[in-house]
């Protein structure tokens, strides 16, 4: 059975990527690290459309729609329009401002694009990206979420 959509999403389209919420496969190509502007490692992907960029660091990690951010679909807090899925902590992710913009995620230089079909890893997250959308969890908590320019699903 699918699994349940966040209150405030449609459903999307497709089903979540078959390795979503395991171990980082052996197949996964480990992401190369940058420098963020404030000096700290991180490592940066995109999709081929650009629409769907992460940043998985200790000062910013996470994915974020830009799409979302531009159409505003998911509302907006103080800090902006949700368009950006934390996936530092333990607990499924939900939609939120980031506290940055998407110019800013590109201040480290050029993230990776992960063509359709590759996987890739930074530690014990992982992404896998498919014509349908970007699948990234976390392989030790099994957390994470599936974005596509129709919407989101969280697990």
């Amino acid at each position: 059975s699918p699994l349940p959509v966040s209150s405030d999403a449609e459903p999307t389209p497709t089903a979540l990527h078959p390795l979503a919420g395991g171990p980082v496969p052996d197949s996964a190509v480990e992401l190369e690290t940058q420098t963020g502007p404030d000096g700290t490692e991180r490592a940066a992907l995109q999709t081929p459309s650009g629409n769907i960029v992460c940043v998985l660091g200790s000062d910013l990690h996470g994915c974020g729609v830009l799409s979302y951010h531009d159409g505003g679909q998911y509302g907006s807090t103080d800090r902006g329009p949700r368009w950006w899925f934390d996936l530092s902590g333990g607990a499924r992710p939900a939609v939120d401002a980031a506290g940055t913009s998407p110019e800013d995620l590109r201040s480290g230089g050029e993230p990776r694009v992960l063509d359709y079909g590759q996987v890739a890893a930074s530690g014990e997250d992982v992404c896998a990206s498919e014509q349908d959308g970007l699948t990234c969890w976390n392989a030790r908590t099994g957390h994470g979420v599936h974005l596509s320019r129709e919407g989101y699903q969280t697990f």
